[in-house]
């Protein structure tokens, strides 16, 4: 990272009852327009549950990647709402779920 983004923060992740949000700001050279320089991350332990987030945040808006499995999940997907955010929904294994 260059030196002036030494006092920046790059990535957080927020505890909330509904699973972990993990944020992460594009650092230069990545950056893209505005609403699409910012994705929230949500880790769930429930595919349902998962599954029901992830189709309302995909309402009216832009499925990026279909929710189904992966390598490194037991189901993930990213969208961008109909605000032009964009999401992406994990169900993670167990040895890593949210606690």
């Amino acid at each position: 990272m260059p030196t002036d983004w030494d006092d920046k923060i790059l990535y957080a992740r927020l505890n909330t009852p509904f699973g972990d949000l993990d944020i992460m700001d594009a650092p230069p050279g990545r950056e893209s327009d505005p609403g699409g320089n910012v994705a929230i991350a949500v880790d769930l332990d429930d595919e349902e549950r998962a599954a029901r987030v992830f189709a309302k945040l995909a309402e009216d808006g832009n499925v990026l990647m279909p929710f189904e499995a992966t390598f490194f999940a037991r189901k993930f997907g990213m969208t961008s709402d109909k605000f032009g955010v964009r999401w992406l929904i994990s169900v993670v294994p167990a040895a890593v779920a949210p606690a």
